[in-house]
């Protein structure tokens, strides 16, 4: 796991190169960057 402070906030990042059992269940995760991307465009 990674750490990095940035002002009051603290981002956490997990190193999932050795672990394909997380890599597995992170497939099945649903993404949100077409969301986003969708948000982004109606904003404009």
């Amino acid at each position: 796991m990674n750490e990095t402070r940035k002002g009051q906030w603290i981002y956490y990042s997990l190193n999932v190169e050795d672990k394909p059992y997380i890599q597995a269940i992170m497939g099945y995760l649903p993404s949100l960057k077409e969301k986003i991307d969708q948000i982004k465009n109606d904003c404009d």
